[in-house]
């Protein structure tokens, strides 16, 4: 009886299995990604402007063998220097790009990402900024629209048929006059589905 029970366990652990992993690396399933990030590395940029937690929301169609990527993440950035020029403002950085997900386990998956996009940055007041030490200065409209561009890793965990967690790292770069990075560390929900037929006869 036990050695009987142990085979049904083991291969319904094995179809189990194989169901996740043949659903995690569908080629026809989308997702449609939620999470929020946090700033984990300092430089003059962050010292200067404090990042608040941030929103992303982000979606993903298969594509040739990897997928494409769209989406657009919210952080609002707080003045912390001593100068009145140093205005709090609002980043919108609204991107285009491409991933590779590769399997690790059944329900385990990373993806290298690389996202390109604008940075749109609202500022409060100012249009002259300043670091903290009064030694750098660039000049801006309060309303600024810049080249960005992203490189991060993504880990995913399978938790049922459509749902699933993950924990990212990524590094933004926005190209101003001098160039602003953010290192910035990320979790929430994904959910799968089909790719509608319109879309696949898209990128056919």
């Amino acid at each position: 009886m036990f050695r009987r029970s142990f085979w049904i366990v083991f291969f319904l652990s094995v179809a189990s299995g194989v169901a996740a992993q043949s659903l995690a690396s569908a080629p026809d399933r989308a997702f449609f990604d939620v999470n929020s990030s946090f700033s984990v590395a300092d430089n003059f940029f962050t010292e200067t402007w404090n990042p608040s937690p941030g929103i992303h929301l982000n979606l993903r169609f298969p594509f040739f063998a990897g997928q494409v990527e769209s989406g657009a993440r919210y952080i609002r950035f707080k003045g912390d220097a001593p100068t009145p020029t140093d205005s709090d403002f609002h980043s919108i950085f609204v991107h285009l790009g491409w991933s590779y997900p590769i399997d690790i386990t059944a329900r385990y998956q990373i993806a290298p990402v690389l996202l390109f996009g604008n940075n749109i940055m609202l500022f409060d007041e100012s249009e002259v900024f300043t670091n903290q030490s009064g030694t750098e200065m660039f000049v801006t409209d309060k309303n600024e629209n810049e080249f960005a561009y992203e490189l991060a890793l993504r880990n995913q965990f399978q938790i049922s048929s459509d749902w699933f967690i993950h924990a990212t790292i990524s590094y933004n770069r926005t190209l101003t006059f001098f160039p602003l990075s953010v290192t910035l560390v990320s979790a929430g929900v994904s959910y799968s589905f089909d790719t509608p037929r319109w879309l696949k006869k898209a990128f056919k």
